[in-house]
C-alpha cells in the first residue's frame, strides 16, 4: 500500500508519525472502496467522485493523526506501553501548520505550470520540451526544495 522501512529482523516494526499519516490517508482511499454501494464497477468506489473530491475522505482520515485524543489511543511506548507524553502530544499539534505556507507556494507553482500548458496558443509547437519552454516564457521556476509530508 505505501513504503514502510523493514524493521531490523527480530524487532517490531515502528512507524514514524508522518508514515501513520499516510497509513490513515490510504485508508480513507480504501474505505470509499469498501463502503461503495454501487454495483456498476465504472462509478463504484472512487470512480464515482470527481476528481476534485477523490481526497475529501483521506484528507478526513488524516485528521485523526493530529487530535490529541486519537494519538492517545493509537500510540504507546513499544516495550513498556507507557503513553505518549502530554507534551509530545502538545508538540505535534503545534508543528502541524509548520511552514505551511511552503505547501501553498508549491500548489501556487504547480497551478501556474498548468494554466501555462492551458494557455498555450501553440501546443503543437511545442511539444517535446513544453515543460522546459514554459518555465524560460514565464520564468517562474521557484527555488523550492523537496517539501516532506506532502500527500497526494
Amino acid at each position: 500500500m505505501f513504503g514502510i522501512k523493514a524493521s531490523p529482523s527480530n524487532h517490531q516494526s515502528l512507524l514514524l508519525h508522518k508514515e501513520v499519516i499516510t497509513l490513515f490517508h490510504e485508508f480513507g482511499h480504501n474505505l470509499q472502496h469498501l463502503l461503495t454501494d454501487v454495483e456498476t464497477l465504472g462509478v463504484s468506489g472512487v470512480n464515482g467522485i470527481p476528481w476534485d473530491a477523490i481526497e475529501i475522505a483521506s484528507q478526513l482520515m488524516e485528521n485523526y493523526c493530529w487530535h490529541p485524543e486519537s494519538i492517545k489511543l493509537i500510540s504507546k511506548h513499544y516495550l513498556t506501553g507507557e503513553k505518549l507524553p502530554e507534551i509530545i502530544i502538545n508538540n505535534l499539534s503545534k508543528m502541524r501548520y509548520y511552514q505551511s505556507s511552503l505547501f501553498i507556494l508549491r500548489q501556487l507553482e504547480f497551478s501556474l505550470f498548468d494554466l501555462n500548458i492551458h494557455l498555450l496558443s501553440n501546443f503543437k509547437e511545442y511539444k517535446k520540451d513544453i515543460v522546459i519552454k514554459i518555465f524560460e516564457k514565464e520564468d517562474m521556476r521557484l527555488d523550492i526544495t523537496v517539501i516532506y509530508g506532502l500527500t497526494h
